[in-house]
């Protein structure tokens, strides 16, 4: 139990289902009326879906039940990446595909998303994940056994904190990451001059 004394069930907060299952091959139409959310479209450092590049379909059908919103989450349910990732605002109607499952957060659930994207982030909850996970070439976790998940709940201020604090960290390491690739590219510039005469 967290310390605020109340840890649930992730079924009891949220609505859990399955992302679309694609028949066929797909492939991508830029004029499609509809966006197909894959593994390609993560970034697994920031745990959010990248809207740049966003494969569409053209489709008739209605995909209603699948469509989600940035107040859902998307939990990558296969391979060594799985855990939560956050969703952005989309200007057109945008599904998973099955790789995924949709986190629904209940109305009165007290918990929110941002901080469930923490908690179901977090090296402890995603530990228990991995011991979960069945299968050798690409290891997931069931819809059942995800939703039997214990999950903490603390009060609103702390769930809020815990995700300020939480993001400011990973933009910190991301702006960390770009200064020392244009370090490294600067250095690297001033050294081939040295031999080459020229930058390369």
């Amino acid at each position: 139990m967290g310390k605020s004394g109340l840890t649930v069930k992730l079924d009891d907060i949220v609505e859990i289902q399955p992302g679309y299952q694609h028949k066929g091959q797909m492939t991508d139409d830029p004029k499609g009326n509809l966006s197909c959310i894959q593994v390609q479209d993560l970034d697994h450092n920031q745990r959010v879906v990248r809207p740049e590049g966003i494969w569409k379909i053209r489709t008739e059908k209605s995909f209603e039940n699948y469509r989600i919103t940035k107040n859902d989450l998307l939990y990558l349910s296969r391979g060594s990446k799985f855990g939560a990732y956050r969703i952005p605002e989309f200007d057109s109607p945008t599904i998973p595909l099955a790789h995924f499952f949709i986190l629904r957060p209940g109305k009165d659930a007290r918990v929110q998303a941002t901080y469930l994207w923490w908690v179901l982030n977090d090296r402890r909850t995603a530990n228990k994940v991995q011991n979960e996970m069945k299968g050798s070439m690409m290891p997931f976790i069931s819809r059942a056994d995800l939703g039997q998940l214990e999950i903490p709940i603390p009060s609103e201020e702390t769930q809020e904190m815990i995700f300020k604090l939480a993001n400011l960290r990973l933009r910190e390491k991301d702006l960390v990451t770009k200064i020392e690739t244009y370090k490294d590219q600067l250095i690297e510039s001033a050294l081939a001059k040295k031999v080459f005469g020229e930058k390369v």
